[in-house]
């Protein structure tokens, strides 16, 4: 990538096609004729499509030059550009769709920027039901904007304090997570939230760790990945404890979002598996792939 991307173009994209996906909410809702099963087995909508046709348009006139890879694309494609050992974006342009058919509000437009090495470089996540918004900006920090109000600065919560405290821990049922504290020695705080709210909840501090079983795709996670960096923390590899790439396949392995790498290594979570059994919004994904 020559130049650095202004993040206010793709936050401009990103509200355009969250306009289209709530004006549509209310239709879809109303007629299931506009949800469709994949070939796969998984669920879309006509605001899924729209929104991915209006994003893939506005991008490819801001960077020519630069493929996309997206969840409603044909995976042949998607996988082709993966192995071309360059720069793409990624997007999910509507993720949570069985929440939004259903009339719900934890959806979000996910996009992206992967470098050719695979890193998450650009993230935003914005969800319209919620009017809440997490991203990446210029300046290389990490942003949460509520409504039309000024953003706010993310930082996650200093590593000391998180470690001589409590250590918090994001979860849909804290008692499937009750292995964790055999290896942290200590109690546990739970705090339940959905989604890939879950881990931005690690970049603005509120809490210290978000444990994710695999099963997510890498349009779910990578703008997670970029605004948890940019808020000093990360995305780290359960199988090795390296941060997590988003150009090796679709699928994505078991992952820590951590305010730090020390956090997940203490408590003794990279190369163990099941310590958590995967959230129902995960077990949802794995078999509607929503």
């Amino acid at each position: 990538m020559k130049e650095q991307i202004p993040i206010e173009s793709i936050i401009v994209i990103a509200r355009e096609a969250a306009t289209l996906v709530m004006r549509l909410q209310d239709e879809i809702v109303r007629n299931p004729k506009k949800r469709h099963v994949k070939q796969d087995g998984s669920f879309v909508t006509d605001a899924d499509i729209r929104s991915l046709e209006f994003i893939a348009k506005k991008l490819r006139q801001l960077t020519p030059g630069i493929p996309i890879v997206a969840e409603e694309q044909p995976t042949d494609v998607n996988k082709t550009i993966l192995e071309g050992n360059q720069a793409f974006w990624l997007i999910d342009s509507l993720d949570n769709t069985s929440d939004y058919a259903l009339g719900g509000n934890n959806f979000s437009i996910n996009i992206s920027l992967i470098s050719k090495e695979g890193f998450s470089k650009l993230g935003i996540l914005l969800f319209p039901g919620l009017n809440e918004m997490y991203y990446t900006g210029d300046d290389g920090r990490a942003y949460k904007q509520e409504g039309k109000n000024v953003p706010q600065l993310l930082r996650v919560i200093p590593f000391n304090a998180a470690v001589s405290e409590e250590i918090m821990k994001v979860a849909h049922h804290p008692q499937r997570a009750s292995g964790l504290s055999f290896f942290l020695g200590q109690k546990l705080r739970f705090i339940t939230s959905r989604g890939q709210r879950r881990a931005c909840l690690v970049a603005t501090g509120e809490v210290a760790l978000c444990v994710e079983n695999e099963g997510f795709y890498i349009w779910d996670t990578a703008p997670v990945a970029a605004i948890l960096k940019a808020a000093g923390g990360g995305v780290y590899n359960l199988e090795d404890g390296e941060i997590l790439t988003f150009h090796k396949g679709l699928r994505l392995p078991a992952y820590a979002a951590a305010a730090a790498r020390e956090i997940p290594h203490k408590m003794g979570l990279f190369g163990l598996h099941g310590v958590m059994s995967p959230s129902p919004d995960i077990q949802l994904r794995k078999s509607s792939g929503t």
